[in-house]
């Protein structure tokens, strides 16, 4: 396998903190075969770097970097001539202390919970830290992807490897290049102007798109909760349901907004609902919901195939979460409009409740890219 792998943007459409800038490009960089960094699947969470500052991380805590990290590899058989999953675990015993030490990080917390409870063991999770606090390494990435960016004369994305040695000698390849679409350029939007009579959300450091208002015709919401409880074999239906809805208002002129639990497009159901692009392609606004009841976590997995799909369709993408980055959010605030699954979806009857589909004739969703602020409101 490679020591380590990923996909490269010349240009990112997403900020996670307000000083960033996205001019200064992005990676997102797995250990192991690349695969990781462009699936979206099962527990892994591949490290996002932004160029301009590539040793920060949007997690404050060891215990934060840790839950969401990488936890199993894709690697190359060489007995079996084929790719392989193997976890981190699986793998450790396997590997030379100069390289963990390069693309992992002791979780310092847990060891010394463990050694509490007279336990000695070393507890490592996947963070890619050392290389990317190599200057020479990050300095050479942004150097290869402004280079493209300007001969190509368009922004760019990259497949790449890196190989290293102990000496932190390293090498990059580039695998693969290709003219990255942003999507219309937004201008700063006033959101201090708007005349707002009730917020559904207000999310900051969370969204991904254009500035601009659009209004918001149609609201379909996942219950987190009910969706976690559904039967694991039947999760499928919920993405087939979706899907439905999605056909049932093409060429209907009309805005949708998506309110769905954990990520978007996993291929594991149960981290999210596990729709194709085809499922949500006519939606306007994408939302992933966190709920600490169920363990959903949204993550915008920049550089996999649902997010360019998202890019080039121009749908705006944001996040709820359970933090400060969520001013306000009251799902509730539709209860009152009728719902329209069971008349849209007679063929899942079991799904009422869970899905509810709510036309709206007042509601906006207004996006100040420059701030990375976005408010849906009455």
């Amino acid at each position: 396998m490679p020591g380590a792998a990923g996909v490269g943007y010349s240009h990112s459409a997403y900020q996670w903190r307000p000083d960033m800038d996205p001019e200064a490009g992005m990676l997102r960089i797995v250990m192991g075969l690349g695969t990781k960094a462009v699936d979206r699947t099962k527990e892994d969470y591949p490290r996002l770097s932004n160029l301009d500052s590539p040793e920060a991380t949007i997690y404050a805590t060891t215990e934060q970097k840790h839950k969401f990290s990488q936890r199993n590899i894709d690697v190359l058989d060489c007995q079996s001539n084929g790719q392989a999953e193997l976890s981190v675990s699986q793998l450790l015993p396997l590997l030379p202390s100069w390289y963990k030490k390069m693309v992992m990080e002791h979780d310092m917390d847990a060891e010394r919970n463990l050694r509490q409870r007279g336990i000695y063991r070393d507890v490592w999770f996947v963070s890619c830290q050392k290389l990317l606090e190599q200057k020479e390494f990050t300095g050479l990435m942004q150097k290869i992807l402004k280079t493209l960016e300007r001969v190509y004369g368009n922004p760019v994305d990259i497949e790449y490897t890196v190989n290293m040695d102990e000496s932190g000698e390293f090498v990059v390849n580039l695998l693969q290049c290709r003219p990255l679409y942003l999507g219309q350029k937004g201008e700063k939007v006033d959101l201090s102007n708007l005349s707002v009579k009730e917020v559904f959300f207000d999310i900051e450091d969370s969204s991904m798109g254009a500035s601009g208002y659009r209004k918001v015709d149609v609201v379909v919401q996942i219950d987190p909760v009910l969706y976690y409880e559904y039967p694991y074999g039947k999760k499928y239906d919920v993405a087939t349901a979706i899907g439905v809805i999605n056909r049932y208002y093409r060429g209907k002129g009309k805005n949708l907004l998506l309110m769905t639990p954990g990520r978007i497009g996993t291929s594991s159901p149960e981290l999210g609902v596990p729709v194709t692009f085809g499922d949500i392609s006519n939606f306007s606004i994408v939302c992933e919901v966190s709920d600490n009841r169920a363990g959903y976590m949204p993550e915008l997995s920049y550089g996999s195939h649902m997010f360019q799909d998202l890019v080039e369709a121009e749908i705006v993408y944001g996040a709820i979460w359970n933090d400060k980055r969520t001013l306000q959010y009251q799902p509730e605030l539709l209860s009152s409009c009728p719902d329209k699954y069971q008349k849209i979806c007679p063929d899942f009857p079991e799904l009422v409740g869970m899905i509810q589909v709510r036309e709206a004739d007042d509601l906006y969703f207004a996006l100040d890219a420059v701030t990375n602020r976005g408010i849906c409101f009455r």
